[in-house]
């Protein structure tokens, strides 16, 4: 948590400005660059890869199944009975299927799981940067992409 603070700390810009009776304290923060720059944020990447890794292991091992399964029903195709070349073919598109499935499924998941890694993440350093300000009296810190004009000499 200490690490995050910092790396916040570094990179959070403010500016002081008089607000009739009082004074306002605004900072911003390059969210996006404290995100790939977050520790954390770069392990949960390195997991989801190997998440990635897994499904794709799944999906190639039953592609290699039905490519197996395609081969060898071109081998003996042609001495089949009509019955048999029908059930080898619906076996095959059976498979076909079942992988169009596990695709789709995978995809969903892995969405999923991405989003539920980003946003674990974020609310960390959202947190960070709350107690960020508090601690440093900021009035408002705001994501430095929805700043629309800052004096050149702050960046």
């Amino acid at each position: 948590m200490k690490k995050i603070i910092y790396l916040i700390g570094g990179m959070l810009l403010f500016s002081v400005c008089r607000v009739y009776a009082g004074e306002l304290k605004i900072g911003y923060v390059n969210l996006q660059k404290v995100f790939q720059n977050y520790q954390k944020a770069k392990e949960s990447e390195e997991t989801f890869r190997k998440e990635v890794g897994t499904e794709q292991k799944k999906i190639n091992d039953l592609k290699k199944k039905i490519d197996n399964m395609q081969k060898e029903f071109e081998k003996k195709k042609d001495i089949l009975s009509p019955e048999k070349k029908k059930e080898k073919e619906a076996e095959i598109m059976s498979k076909i299927q079942e992988l169009s499935k596990i695709i789709r499924e995978a995809n969903q998941r892995l969405d999923r799981r991405m989003k539920e890694l980003r946003k674990a993440r974020l609310d960390e350093i959202l947190s960070a940067i709350k107690d960020y300000g508090k601690k440093n009296k900021y009035s408002i810190i705001v994501d430095s992409n929805a700043v629309l004009y800052a004096n050149e000499g702050i960046d």
